[in-house]
């Protein structure tokens, strides 16, 4: 592990109060126990992007889309985003979107991410509307492209 993600002291997660360090701790035992298997491998990427640990996680992203894990390309651009490497995250994002199925919403927030002014607003409006088409409008999901949606709109 890189000696800036070395130590995860508490809760780190968000307003859901949600222990990323001990959810890290799981995904590891996870992927210990289960091997290869690319669902641990999935979840340990979800994880290591949600403490922002940007070059691990593209490592693990990267190990998921030479498997054509469902997903795995648009956690790549996010891994890419968080690295800084925007114009790759968008052109991942990009492809994501027009190969992958599922939440497709997702992909485009990434791509929403890295566009400016009313180009990224309407890049998350398409994003929300994939997310309302795909999960229950009460879904964290939902709320979280909504929250994009009004964010970028305040640029």
């Amino acid at each position: 592990m890189e000696s800036s993600e070395a130590r995860v002291a508490g809760p780190v997660g968000g307003a859901g109060g949600g222990d990323l360090g001990e959810a890290l701790a799981i995904a590891e035992g996870e992927v210990r126990r289960r091997g290869t298997d690319p669902g641990a491998r999935h979840a340990l990427v979800e994880v290591l992007l949600g403490l922002g640990w940007g070059e691990r996680a593209l490592r693990e992203a990267e190990r998921l889309v030479e498997d054509e894990r469902p997903g795995a390309r648009t956690l790549l651009a996010e891994a890419l985003l968080l690295q800084g490497r925007v114009a790759e995250a968008a052109r991942v994002a990009r492809l994501a979107y027009a190969l992958e199925s599922g939440d497709r919403g997702r992909a485009l927030l990434v791509v929403a991410r890295t566009e400016v002014g009313e180009q990224a607003v309407a890049t998350a409006r398409a994003a929300l509307e994939q997310r309302v088409g795909f999960y229950p409008a009460e879904s964290h999901y939902v709320l979280e492209a909504r929250r994009v949606v009004e964010e970028l709109s305040r640029c």
